[in-house]
C-alpha cells in the first residue's frame, strides 16, 4: 500500500521565495556593486549573493514566522548583502550551520521504567 504524502506549506513556499530572491533588484545591485568579483577573495567566477546576517537566525525562528522570514530575505538593503564566490559562500554557510547546531535543542530519548 502506498503512503499518502503529507503536503507541507513551508516546503512549497521556500523554493518560490528563493526564486523571487534570484530575480530581485537588490541581488542585481549587489552584483553590480561588487564589480562581478567575490568580496572576500576577489575571484570572478560563480558569484552568489549572500545575506551577511543569516535569514534564519543562528538560534532559529521560534516560533516559525513567515513575516520575519520574508522581511529578513528582502527588506535588508544593499548593506545587508555581499557577493561571494561559491567556495567562500560554502565556507561561510558551513560555519553558520555549525553555530546553528550548537543552539538546536537536543532530542531527548524517553527513559523506560
Amino acid at each position: 500500500m502506498r503512503k499518502k504524502k503529507v503536503w507541507n506549506l513551508k516546503s512549497k513556499l521556500i523554493p518560490k521565495i528563493r526564486l523571487l530572491w534570484f530575480y530581485s533588484p537588490l541581488r542585481a545591485a549587489a552584483i553590480k556593486r561588487a564589480g562581478g568579483r567575490c568580496e572576500i577573495c576577489d575571484k570572478a567566477s560563480e558569484l552568489q549573493v549572500d545575506h551577511i546576517e543569516t535569514i534564519v537566525p543562528l538560534k532559529g525562528l521560534d516560533p516559525w514566522c513567515w513575516n520575519t522570514y520574508i522581511s529578513r530575505t528582502f527588506d535588508i538593503g544593499l548593506d545587508g548583502v555581499q557577493c561571494l564566490c561559491k567556495e567562500c559562500h560554502a565556507k561561510k554557510t558551513s560555519k553558520e550551520k555549525i553555530e546553528r547546531a550548537k543552539h538546536r535543542p537536543k532530542k531527548r530519548i524517553p527513559e523506560w521504567k
